[in-house]
């Protein structure tokens, strides 16, 4: 793990979905954010303080918490999240968190997390049932969404005991085909809100997030190295990482160079990057994966196919959640 200052601190907000409330997991009538839900957004806080930190194939699990319920929190307005690190041995990471919400302390207390490395942590037993759901993320990097969407998906299924494929296609040539919108050609009113809507998206959960000045940039050999971090079993890192450097770094995802060092970032070779951006093997699958999205009904990204749904937007997510729990007979 590259180092990291004691004293650095985190903010950000987190808002509350349906699914976080302690009615929805069993608590009849008690239609507050529940203790695990506000839990989780402390982690999360911890999480984004350092996770552009990991090499390789590292990560941090919670092993220790020491955290007080002070009041209720509620669906509908931001809670604000903040993590300090307090300590670091090389192992364990310790943090001060705290949660609000219109002024009032939540939850606050301290956490520790341990670090790790997903190759030794991860057992068989951690397998997905033979029944589990399946959901396919249709997504493009060429989409801001698309960059809040990822630091999402991948939880959520993990949350539901999903298993999902990622599936990258390119949204331009579906936007040609079946004459799909195109937001930024909108009027000026609707353009300014865009805008202003998804900077808000992205403050709300903690993310760093700037308009690139050259939009719109030659987004096929990222598709193609996204199939190819897939094949290596890191595509959520990889992709978190692209869509970040993209998003919030101004950074020129169409430089070998770039996508190579994005590439090793994710613990990926970056070479064997470059020469999948370059692949023409890795450009048919791209085109047939945006064939199957025309064929699918997809119009947009991000959007969650659940088989018998499509959930169209990261903030639909709450109902694709609600949609598993149900599901799931929970």
């Amino acid at each position: 793990m590259k180092p990291v200052d004691v004293g650095s601190v985190y903010r950000g907000q987190v808002m509350p979905a349906l699914s976080d409330m302690a009615s929805a997991i069993g608590n009849k009538g008690v239609d507050v954010v529940s203790s695990p839900a506000t839990i989780g957004y402390l982690e999360i806080a911890c999480h984004h303080l350092i996770d552009h930190l990991f090499e390789g194939d590292e990560a941090t699990v919670g092993v220790g918490f020491d955290l007080k319920h002070l009041s209720a929190a509620y669906v509908g307005q931001p809670v604000d999240v903040e993590a300090e690190l307090v300590g670091n041995d090389g192992k364990r990471l310790s943090f001060k968190v705290k949660a609000a919400q219109g002024g009032r302390t939540v939850m606050s207390g301290t956490h520790v997390r341990a670090l790790v490395h997903l190759d030794r942590f991860l057992k068989k037993d951690t397998a997905l049932k033979p029944d589990a759901p399946d959901i396919t993320f249709w997504f493009d990097v060429h989409s801001p969404w698309v960059y809040l969407a990822v630091h999402r998906i991948g939880d959520l299924a993990r949350r539901h005991g999903a298993r999902l494929t990622w599936c990258p296609f390119h949204l331009p040539r579906l936007v040609e085909t079946i004459g799909g919108r195109r937001p930024l050609e909108e009027n000026a009113a609707f353009v300014s809100w865009f805008r202003q809507d998804i900077e808000d998206h992205a403050e709300q959960m903690g993310l760093p997030f700037t308009f690139h000045p050259d939009f719109p940039l030659r987004n096929s050999r990222a598709l193609r190295t996204c199939l190819y971090a897939d094949d290596q079993g890191l595509v959520e890192p990889y992709v978190q990482r692209l869509t970040r450097a993209y998003w919030a770094e101004e950074a020129d995802i169409s430089d070998f160079a770039v996508l190579a060092s994005l590439a090793r970032d994710a613990g990926l070779d970056g070479d064997a990057a470059v020469a999948a951006a370059q692949s023409e093997d890795y450009k048919n699958r791209v085109e047939t994966n945006t064939q199957a999205a025309i064929d699918r009904g997809i119009f947009g990204v991000p959007t969650v196919d659940t088989g018998s749904k499509l959930y169209f937007g990261q903030d639909r997510f709450d109902l694709l959640e609600r949609h598993l729990m149900r599901d799931a007979g929970r």
